[in-house]
């Protein structure tokens, strides 16, 4: 039943506009829906899904990365749009797999919950019960968020009421009318759910794959940071650190593998990986930012555990948490760790800021050679925002940090692409942040589609 259900999630997320497949798969729903607690956890536990952390447009629209002109003639139609940042990256179907996977698993989320309301919580079941109903919340929030991220407008707390977001489907009912909430709704609703995400779960999780309340409260930590909420995130930033501060000495690791990092390892809060777009096979490579890479310290290990020089003179990367070529997508604690030192900057605590960076430089650094009094505080902030680019590149989050930091004319970046000679541009708070909804998703829905013209 569980993989029957997971077919025709699929199915459903993928937006066919036409109605008798709509009416089908509403049909061959309402017969499968889970109906025990086993099944919802089963549900919720189906790796081919929930194992994905659908942020895989953001990364190639960011700059950690280039492309040379061969490479980029080689480029199907889509990827040369969202590489240059165009409004038709998805005049084809290869780049819509961040809308559909992110919907799909919303609506498998939708089902458990809704299944929860005819399962009576007792004390023989309150555990499993919670367990389940928290791990729904924290993955539809999850859902959610990387919308938001990529199909409304960044969060700027005076104009989040009139600002577009994305629907937020809170019920399975394939044919119920889809409408865009306000930005801040959409927060709102994130926020709350993952609230009640971390009451009901457990501190830690059994799998890497699962939600816990460290994740719950990383995601929270994130989610904040992206609004510029910086009391809130220090706040749960904190609270993820009390369940779940490891991290990994990287003296320890193999510098000469070509996947230096274990899957699970012991700084993973929650284990997740990004389907990326194409371009990005090409980080692998060699087409990492030579920008990016001096930035590393020769005794910094993280410039030869992350990255490999190629027979051709470039630069790849090799530095993913999964212990494979795909990107890691999910929470660890080496984020948390440097949101809370960010947080701690801006807040005014210079000295526990570099405290924090100082905890994690000390394990990226060959042994003895990191000094902590070369940090200071009077450029704590600077620093942090250096090693969060550094410490978190290619795993989906520059483009949230873009989006966010050029609301502060100080840390503003403008983006710049060249191809064939030709220059590309993309200003700081360019509407062009917000990615356009895919077209059959307007036609299915009649809801509307995003303005890309001017600035924020």
């Amino acid at each position: 039943m569980i993989k029957r259900l997971c077919y025709l999630m699929v199915i459903s997320a993928c937006g066919t506009a036409c109605e008798d497949g709509w009416l089908a798969v509403k049909r061959d729903v309402s017969l499968v829906v889970p109906s025990t607690l086993a099944d919802m956890e089963a549900l919720l536990r189906n790796v081919d899904v929930f194992q994905y952390d659908h942020r895989g447009l953001p990364e190639p629209a960011a700059d950690n990365y280039y492309v040379s002109d061969e490479v980029f003639a080689s480029l199907s139609e889509a990827d040369r749009a969202l590489y240059t940042w165009q409004d038709d990256m998805f005049e084809s179907a290869t780049l819509t797999a961040d809308w559909n996977g992110n919907y799909a698993q919303v609506l498998y989320t939708n089902l458990v919950l809704e299944g929860l309301g005819g399962i009576p919580r007792t004390p023989a079941n309150a555990v499993a019960w919670d367990r389940v109903q928290g791990s729904a919340l924290f993955f539809r929030s999850r859902s959610f968020f990387n919308l938001a991220q990529q199909f409304a407008p960044p969060y700027i707390e005076e104009t989040a009421g009139a600002e577009r977001g994305i629907p937020l489907r809170l019920a399975s009912d394939v044919e119920a009318a889809t409408v865009r909430s306000s930005l801040r709704e959409n927060y709102g609703r994130i926020i709350d759910d993952l609230l009640r995400a971390a009451e009901l779960l457990p501190p830690r999780p059994q799998f890497k794959t699962d939600a816990s309340k460290a994740a719950a409260f990383a995601l929270l930590a994130r989610c904040y940071l992206s609004m510029r909420d910086y009391v809130n995130a220090l706040k749960f930033a904190d609270s993820c650190l009390q369940f779940h501060q490891e991290l990994l000495d990287y003296n320890m690791l193999d510098i000469a593998s070509s996947t230096p990092f274990s899957p699970f390892n012991d700084e993973v809060i929650h284990h997740g990986t990004s389907r990326l777009s194409s371009i990005l096979t090409y980080v692998t490579y060699g087409q990492v930012d030579s920008v990016l890479y001096g930035r590393y310290h020769p005794d910094d290990l993280r410039r030869v555990l992350f990255f490999q020089h190629n027979t051709n003179g470039t630069i790849g990367f090799k530095g993913y948490y999964t212990g494979t070529v795909e990107p890691f997508g999910g929470l660890a604690a080496d984020e948390v760790w440097l949101i809370r030192a960010e947080c701690r900057a801006r807040n005014g605590d210079a000295s526990g800021a570099l405290d924090d960076l100082a905890h994690l430089l000390e394990r990226r650094y060959r042994t003895g050679t990191f000094r902590r009094d070369t940090l200071q505080a009077a450029d704590a902030l600077g620093l942090v925002l250096t090693e969060r680019r550094k410490e978190l590149a290619f795993r989906g989050l520059r483009w949230t940090d873009l989006r966010r930091l050029n609301q502060e004319p100080e840390q503003a970046v403008t983006l710049r692409r060249i191809v064939n000679g030709a220059a590309f541009v993309l200003p700081p708070n360019d509407r062009r942040y917000t990615l356009p909804i895919p077209a059959y998703i307007l036609l299915a829905t009649g809801i509307e589609q995003n303005d890309r013209t001017g600035t924020y």
